[in-house]
């Protein structure tokens, strides 16, 4: 504590005396405030232990990832996301899986998209950019429309009879399952995402989508450096 001025001071210049029991009541307010504003980080025990797959059991699974989402999701968690176990699950429990990673990424910077694709996902990298309106410059950094294509493209070859839907983000997902009920009504239609990170539509809107699957903990080992 910093030690109190010597300088005197008139009567009119000191502070007024607290009412006995003011202090402890004060503090008891200012500690009840802060307890119930504080909210702690969300840690890794909010994840289940396991992501269950089990749904997509015997499918032939179109996945395409909003890899921004995911990565950002599980950072909230202090936690990485390994791509090579996620795949790895995915070849496990599917007939057959066609994935796709769609991010966005700095010019010039490869390092995410190197790690996907050494771990066996194809990749959609869409580049920030810097536009200058009459705001000022502004940083454009979002695939969601080229990421909504693809799906679109990629169902058309017939391939497939179930999407799973990497990503927690409500408007993205429902604007493709909209789609996708237009289109393809008989396609089966899960998203994945991250617990705390995951928009409530995602699982109230069944005339959109057969289920969510929670990301897990097995998809994020702390032996697991290649993330």
């Amino acid at each position: 504590m910093n030690p109190r001025p010597t300088t005197n001071r008139s009567p009119l210049q000191r502070p007024l005396a607290q009412p006995s029991g003011a202090s402890a009541v004060h503090n008891r307010f200012t500690a009840t405030l802060s307890s119930s504003s504080y909210r702690r980080p969300p840690r890794a025990s909010c994840l289940p232990a396991a992501t269950d797959l089990s749904v997509l059991k015997g499918r032939h699974v179109l996945t395409v990832v909003d890899e921004d989402n995911l990565r950002i999701s599980m950072r909230r968690h202090h936690q990485p996301l390994s791509y090579r176990l996620l795949l790895g699950k995915l070849h496990t429990e599917t007939r057959c899986v066609f994935p796709l990673a769609v991010l966005t990424a700095a010019e010039g910077d490869q390092r995410r998209e190197a790690y996907l694709k050494k771990t066996g996902w194809n990749v959609l990298v869409v580049p920030r950019e810097t536009v200058f309106t009459t705001a000022g410059p502004q940083l454009k950094a979002n695939a969601d429309f080229d990421l909504a294509f693809e799906i679109g493209h990629l169902i058309n070859t017939g391939q497939f009879d179930t999407v799973l839907l990497g990503t927690g983000d409500g408007d993205l997902a429902v604007a493709i399952g909209r789609g996708i009920r237009r289109r393809c009504p008989t396609l089966h239609l899960f998203t994945l995402s991250v617990p705390g990170s995951t928009s409530g539509r995602l699982r109230s809107r069944s005339d959109l989508f057969d289920g969510n699957i929670a990301v897990g903990r097995d998809l994020s080992p702390s032996l697991d450096h290649q993330n």
